[in-house]
């Protein structure tokens, strides 16, 4: 049976850079208006469940925290199916999923049952959508993808604008209960989008042949080298293996040997042995631990303070304003004034005063100035997380180390917001919770200056590592 994902697709230039292009791009900025100010307005829920539910903040924070992480997590399972069925279908059943997952929400009596519903499966069928979502418009566009892709990503700032209050609206109006119902009509158009991320025009069927004719005859000399080259390399590794198996004991050398030089070609054992990327891990892992503390507690923080639940979701859709700001305007920044590091350190620092700062006041124009400097830090350091990651490990082990490293980034998120209610719980009140977002943000930014003042002489040292690795190896 021949699938969507198995197809050849061409990229003539009549089909990018515009026409249906633009549509995909409308289609995607829907897709993240949803996902991403869902993630970033769910913590208006917190106050709601634990009335309800009878639970302690710790643990209905948990469920709130986990539904990022799950998202981040399905990642590794969208982009497989994507590469096995094509980007189309992967989006219209993360739309069904992601459906069903909020309207089971709906009939939830007890915490476990928002964890299986809302965390889990709402959050894999987000998950699958969201992969889709960022990878479409690089199909489509080439001279003018930076456009195309800001526009995307701006979708994100409008949700964290829009969904906060938007959700206060439909809590107020129909009950939580009612507002996952309507939620999950309103993902289920995320199947309807998928319907609008056609796959581009086949290339003629002689142009496939006559480009798999001149591979096969080695027309180009750059590819007839590296073939070379590799059998020269198997040619060598096969006479190695015969020789152990004639000088030693096949159980003793064979899976021994073989084992230890997979694991010393994975990828995962070079994150965790090379100096850049521990640095790097340690960076993401103390994001986390000081942003998701303020999405996810802020608004129940205000709420506990004494400001009116309209006002609290104002204050976080001020605060997804400010991002957005920062998300469009930093850019300028980087490309004319400062390094991606300095101002990754800049933001990080900030980000973290701010949260220092947030207990002095329970006003509610203190927290409206800690939600603007926030929501700015916040705009800048989250876009700068792939070209930061980038200038550490480069171009090579990109891809391979953002697979490993967002789920760990997803995983820390998921302990923070479950600490910092557990923080919560035992002091009955937010100030240690922020102190330790404030401070975990500040040890971030000076793991980024440390990584900045990395010699280019051990960034070369480490692409020679990097070349020695099995880059499509999982782990």
């Amino acid at each position: 049976m021949k699938v969507e994902g198995q197809e050849k697709y061409g990229s003539s230039s009549k089909n990018l850079d515009g026409g249906w292009g633009w549509i995909v791009v409308m289609g995607a900025f829907f897709n993240m208006i949803l996902i991403v100010g869902f993630m970033n307005g769910s913590g208006i829920y917190l106050a709601n469940w634990k009335n309800d539910l009878g639970q302690s903040t710790s643990i209905v924070a948990g469920a709130i925290s986990l539904f990022p992480t799950i998202v981040l997590m399905t990642n590794f399972l969208a982009s497989y199916l994507s590469r096995r069925y094509g980007e189309r279908i992967v989006m219209f059943f993360g739309g069904l999923i992601a459906s069903a997952g909020c309207i089971l929400a709906s009939f939830s009596t007890q915490i476990y049952h928002l964890y299986l519903s809302f965390s889990l499966l709402t959050g894999i069928g987000y998950g699958l959508a969201f992969q889709p979502t960022v990878v479409m418009p690089i199909y489509y566009f080439k001279k003018r993808y930076a456009v195309a892709n800001g526009l995307v990503f701006s979708g994100a700032g409008v949700g964290m604008v829009v969904l906060p209050l938007l959700l206060r609206v439909l809590i107020d109006n129909y009950t939580w209960r009612g507002t996952f119902l309507i939620l999950g009509g309103v993902s289920l158009n995320m199947s309807v989008v998928a319907r609008l991320m056609r796959p581009l025009k086949l290339k003629d069927k002689n142009e496939i042949e006559k480009d798999e004719e001149i591979n096969e005859r080695g027309d180009n000399k750059k590819y007839d080298s590296k073939i070379k080259d590799e059998a020269e390399d198997i040619s060598l590794s096969l006479m190695s293996v015969e020789q152990k198996k004639e000088n030693f004991e096949y159980k003793k050398t064979n899976y021994s040997s073989l084992l230890k030089g997979y694991i010393k070609k994975s990828t995962f054992w070079y994150v965790f042995t090379d100096s850049c990327c521990i640095l790097v891990v340690m960076v993401k892992v103390f994001m986390a631990f000081g942003s998701l503390p303020v999405v996810v507690h802020f608004p129940y923080m205000a709420t506990v303070s004494g400001i009116t639940e309209k006002k609290t979701a104002l204050l976080m859709s001020i605060l997804g304003m400010a991002s957005l700001f920062s998300r469009i305007c930093h850019g300028f920044f980087v490309d004319k004034f400062f390094s991606v590091n300095t101002l990754m350190t800049f933001a990080l620092f900030l980000g973290g005063i701010i949260a220092l700062l947030c207990p002095v006041s329970n006003s509610f124009s203190w927290l409206l100035v800690v939600a603007i400097l926030f929501g700015l830090a916040n705009g800048i350091y989250n876009p700068l997380i792939v070209p930061f990651e980038r200038e550490c490990v480069g171009n090579q082990m990109l891809s391979a180390t953002l697979g490993i490293t967002f789920p760990l980034l997803g995983i820390a998120a998921t302990i923070a917001g479950i600490f910092s209610g557990w923080l919560y719980d035992y002091t009955n009140n937010y100030d240690v919770s922020f102190y330790f977002a404030g401070s975990t943000h500040i040890c971030a930014s000076i793991i980024v200056q440390c990584l900045d003042r990395i010699s280019v002489k051990k960034r070369r040292q480490n692409s020679i590592k990097m070349g020695q690795l099995d880059v499509e190896s999982i782990f």
